[in-house]
């Protein structure tokens, strides 16, 4: 029994859908014709998939270097395949080429209100980049945050992602115990934080968790805070501001591409069963993944807002981030 269809597309918006383009790009690019029909394309995905992941690298106009062939390696179990073993990319570089001129809409509960614009992320990026890589951060490293999700919080993961180093953050909401059972696992090198977060009206200070935290981990040699300024610096922390101002002509922003493969971030398991488990996220399977999703399935366009409510120790705040792939507006 089919229930009252609650909302359709308008013809004229089916026909300018990304769904469509990606249709129209496969007839002219692959000879395939599907004649629009969706459970005609969902076959061929599965029994064709290196010639479908194969389209959409293509097709997404992703940023790489190598040979895409093979799409997917051989192997006897489904988990001794690996997607794309001969290219090597950069999802920060894939996210800060598309940009659009306004690509973060911050609000908060009190009604501040503040567009990034394209040029003050890509500088700060650079300028935290610069500044990981001058006190020896490399690929491969752990880079941890206790990070409420906003603007500086993005910046501080895609300057981390354009060396290599490898991501995971936690909500500043989270006991300080359900913290260190994630972090202690992965020994991180770099601490980002938030001194501090509001909710419901209410303003939290967690600086004192935040002190606990780093006594505990052992193999962390420096914290970071990067609460949001409110004057004219433009970072909250002494140590990143003092960089800025002694290197004023940086080098351009560097990305260190990686296999795709590589590992990129790390989730958790929710903990309900023992500690949280990790989770190993590879470097090209989000981006790809996330676009497929967003632009073929959300129709996500350049320009769009993009909003999902989401703290930084959930998988959303990931998916939210890759908008920024599709030239959209991320809230």
């Amino acid at each position: 029994f089919m229930g009252k269809l609650l909302w359709q597309a308008s013809e004229q918006r089916t026909k300018q859908s990304n769904l469509i383009k990606y249709y129209d790009y496969l007839k002219k690019n692959y000879s395939l014709n599907f004649d629009y029909e969706y459970d005609s394309l969902f076959t061929w995905s599965i029994v064709k998939p290196d010639l479908f992941w194969t389209s959409l690298l293509n097709y997404f106009d992703i940023n790489f270097s190598g040979n895409w062939d093979p799409a997917i390696s051989e192997g006897e179990n489904i988990y001794d395949k690996k997607f794309f073993p001969n290219i090597q990319l950069s999802y920060s570089e894939n996210i800060i080429d598309n940009l659009n001129s306004s690509p973060i809409l911050y609000i908060n509960e009190n009604g501040y209100k503040k567009y990034y614009k394209k040029e003050e992320i890509i500088n700060k990026v650079n300028v935290i980049s610069k500044y990981l890589r001058s006190i020896g951060v490399k690929k491969g490293d752990r880079i941890v945050g206790v990070v409420s999700n906003n603007a500086e919080t993005l910046i501080s993961f895609l300057a981390v992602n354009s060396i290599g180093a490898i991501w995971s953050s936690c909500s500043p909401d989270f006991g300080e115990q359900a913290i260190l059972d994630r972090f202690n696992q992965i020994e991180p090198k770099i601490l980002f934080y938030s001194s501090n977060y509001v909710y419901g009206g209410k303003k939290f200070e967690i600086l004192k968790k935040i002190k606990s935290i780093e006594s505990v981990l052992k193999t962390l040699e420096e914290s970071i805070c990067i609460d949001t300024s409110e004057n004219d610096k433009i970072f909250v922390d002494k140590k990143l501001n003092d960089y800025e101002e002694n290197n004023k002509d940086l080098a351009d922003l560097f990305f260190e591409r990686c296999n795709f493969n590589d590992p990129m971030y790390i989730l958790y398991s929710s903990g309900t069963t023992g500690k949280p488990k990790c989770i190993l996220h590879n470097t090209g399977g989000p981006l790809i993944q996330h676009l497929k999703e967003q632009q073929l399935h959300g129709d996500i366009c350049e320009n769009d807002k993009l909003f999902y409510f989401t703290t930084c120790g959930w998988m959303m705040w990931n998916w939210l981030i890759s908008g920024l792939a599709s030239k959209a507006t991320i809230v």
